[in-house]
């Protein structure tokens, strides 16, 4: 990239590259279990097939914000490119790079635009980037170590939020495929379904009887 500075920062995570891949990827997860304290996600409007995040947090008690792109690139790195807010036009990328089968080196490189401030900041800014990475890095690698992602599985209190379809149990066929069409419609709006939503749909075909129809599908 033109005109750019460039930062870098890794940390070993003992965890199977594909897990924490999945992990980072889990923005509804972050968002649940609060695993960067500082920052606050939410979603944000986006166009078919995109993932599109807004994240507010402070800097020296400012508040500040980024709308940001995220991507899942053809090598199995995850981007996130700033559209706009504080860093916009940076592209931070995330590589998992497998340390064995039960470990994995997280990579990660930002490019950030050269703005005027930033190098009249020069070492002082790669330093703060990078110790804002570090910390980053440290919560993703406490939460995959010692928290709660469960990969592939739906998080959350399924049985309770499905409870209320339970009497679709007692439809016909055509109304239990019209119920799984929807949700499956809903899960796809994003243009990639998550093993997490694969697992919420089959919990949701057991709970109203779906599979025990031969003709439901």
């Amino acid at each position: 990239m033109s005109d750019t500075i460039r930062i870098t920062a890794s940390q070993r995570i003992e965890r199977p590259a594909e897990v924490v891949r999945q992990q980072y990827r889990d923005i509804d997860h972050h968002i649940r279990n609060n695993v960067h304290p500082s920052i606050q996600y939410q979603w944000e409007p986006a166009e078919p097939g995109q993932r599109k995040i807004r994240t507010t947090f402070r800097i020296l008690g400012v508040p500040q914000f980024d709308v940001s792109l995220l991507e899942d690139a053809p090598d199995g790195s995850f981007v996130i490119r700033y559209l706009e807010g504080t860093n916009a036009g940076m592209v931070l990328v995330h590589r998992f790079v497998p340390l064995g089968e039960g470990a994995t080196n997280v990579e990660l490189t930002a490019d950030a635009p050269a703005t005027l401030g930033r190098k009249l900041l020069g070492p002082l800014f790669v330093a703060g980037g990078r110790q804002v990475m570090k910390k980053a890095l440290a919560e993703d690698k406490r939460d995959l170590e010692q928290g709660l992602f469960n990969p592939g599985k739906a998080a959350g209190n399924l049985p309770a939020a499905l409870k209320s379809l339970a009497p679709v149990a007692d439809l016909a066929a055509p109304a239990k495929r019209a119920v799984l069409e929807a949700v499956c419609l809903v899960a796809v709006a994003d243009g990639s379904v998550e093993a997490s939503e694969r697992d919420a749909i089959a919990q949701l075909e057991a709970v109203i009887g779906a599979g025990d129809d031969d003709h439901a599908f």
